[in-house]
């Protein structure tokens, strides 16, 4: 899906990437509103009396909300450049 839209330069947004940058606000900030309880919930020092399996699932959720997290501000990035 991405890749199309880098290989079409800079031709105007399609009604649908209209509504996906419109959404991505949104999206972006609720990402961010996970990662902050996550990052919050792994800083808490009890967290790691914990079993081993939870500690390392919270650590694998941080990381996949932090990919996804720079994944939406690229393609945020991407249609404002393009939208312009």
């Amino acid at each position: 899906m991405h890749e199309k839209a880098k290989d079409s330069g800079g031709r105007k947004l399609s009604y649908k990437e209209e509504l996906e940058l419109q959404a991505l606000p949104e999206q972006i900030e609720t990402l961010e509103a996970t990662l902050g309880e996550v990052q919050t919930e792994l800083s808490d020092p009890d967290f790691y009396k914990r079993p081993q399996d939870e500690i390392a699932d919270a650590q694998r959720r941080l990381q996949e909300l932090e990919q996804r997290l720079n994944e939406h501000y690229a393609r945020w990035e991407e249609l404002a450049q393009r939208e312009s």
